[in-house]
């Protein structure tokens, strides 16, 4: 979502990831612009999204966690922005250590804190994978984001920023690619 999406693409998006056939089910994980910054520009609402999402089988995350088999949990963090954050260790109490823990954060700027509390694998994107040439750096520059694109590991943490499939407000990207990203996970049971 951005700003100024409106309702009918919003309903589009949310039956694009409701078609998505998958063995475990589809996670989402709120952003910095599925609340909309502007009241009142939208068409809809977080409410209305959150309500779109459902009625098309995809699960949202909020600061919580799911187990989707015996030993790999899905875990989804509000937006850094967003009121009730709570700390990654909170959110990964009462995770075994034999399970696999992947977290879904829209921006990828809790690194350290991510891995020492032990999560196996982070998912973010909110960075479009530096979008602008070279605006992209400036989020790493002033701390802001620990990383704008790729695979980083911390410890036993792997970190991973996609750029996604587009930008935000400006139509194109001069700093990156769109994608899709698919990642194989394996050895699960050797953890």
């Amino acid at each position: 979502m951005d700003d100024d999406s409106n309702r009918a693409d919003m309903e589009k998006a949310c039956a694009a990831l409701g078609n998505i056939k998958t063995k475990y089910g589809v996670f989402y994980a709120y952003g910095n612009h599925d609340h909309g910054y502007f009241d009142g520009d939208r068409d809809f609402s977080v409410e209305d999204l959150a309500h779109e999402l459902d009625n098309n089988g995809v699960d949202i995350l909020v600061e919580d966690k799911t187990m989707i088999s015996d030993n790999i949990c899905i875990i989804g963090r509000h937006d850094t922005y967003a009121d009730g954050r709570m700390p990654i260790s909170v959110l990964m109490r009462y995770t075994e250590d034999s399970t696999y823990s992947i977290v879904l954060d829209h921006q990828p700027n809790d690194y350290d804190a991510e891995a020492e509390s032990g999560v196996d694998l982070v998912l973010s994107g909110h960075t479009h994978g530096g979008h602008l040439f070279p605006t992209g750096y400036v989020g790493t520059l002033t701390g802001m984001n620990d990383r704008i694109y790729g695979h980083e590991r911390r410890g036993n943490t792997d970190f991973i920023v996609t750029s996604g499939i587009s930008g935000w407000a400006i139509p194109f990207k001069t700093g990156a690619k769109s994608e899709i990203v698919i990642i194989d996970i394996t050895n699960q049971s050797d953890k």
